[in-house]
């Protein structure tokens, strides 16, 4: 299982901070640079008042993904079944393509789910929103499956918890070694997620 980045638990919360400390501190350089330039050279229309305005623009794309990150959080793994996914992993956890905190776009939908797990020929997940359109997320894997040549996996979205941790308890035993298509499949999970 993952620890730090994308899949690891917690991601969706810590990445909505990280955004708006990032915003605030390219919005206090670009004031900075303003305010440099007007007390600097006493007049605002200055090359200092341009390079602090195109600043803005990555300031602005940082919001937005703290917006929809800031969104997606209330979708996050509670602690409760973080622990019992890791209770049911044990010590099998290095060897699992598992992880937490995945937030699907697409042009159409967006689907929150709140752990995944690739193994044994299966992605399995799990979303604890009940207007998720499960039919239409296996669809959006498999479309991306088959542009990224991944066959053999068979794709199943839980919206009970219980199915979900009893399913990943029955791909926990007697767990086979990785597959390339598994690690792939894995793979292919963390890029569509934000």
């Amino acid at each position: 299982m993952v620890e730090k980045g994308k899949g690891s638990f917690g991601y969706l919360k810590k990445q909505a901070i990280k955004q708006g400390l990032l915003a605030l501190i390219m919005l206090a350089v670009c004031a900075a640079i303003f305010l440099i330039g007007y007390f600097w050279l006493t007049k605002y229309a200055t090359i200092l008042t341009v390079i602090a305005v195109l600043g803005m623009l990555p300031v602005a794309k940082l919001l937005v993904s703290m917006i929809l990150f800031m969104k997606a959080e209330k979708f996050s793994c509670t602690v409760h079944f973080y622990e019992e996914i890791m209770k049911i992993a044990g010590d099998k956890k290095d060897d699992l393509l598992a992880g937490f905190d995945f937030y699907l776009t697409s042009y159409e939908k967006n689907y929150p789910l709140s752990a995944a797990c690739v193994c044994k020929g299966a992605l399995i997940a799990y979303t604890p929103w009940e207007k998720c359109d499960c039919k239409k997320c296996k669809e959006h894997f498999e479309e991306y499956m088959k542009k990224n040549g991944i066959s053999g996996i068979n794709v199943k979205i839980f919206t009970d918890e219980y199915k979900y941790i009893e399913r990943f308890r029955q791909l926990c035993e007697d767990l086979p070694e990785t597959t390339d298509n598994e690690k792939a499949m894995y793979r292919l999970l963390l890029n569509l997620s934000m």
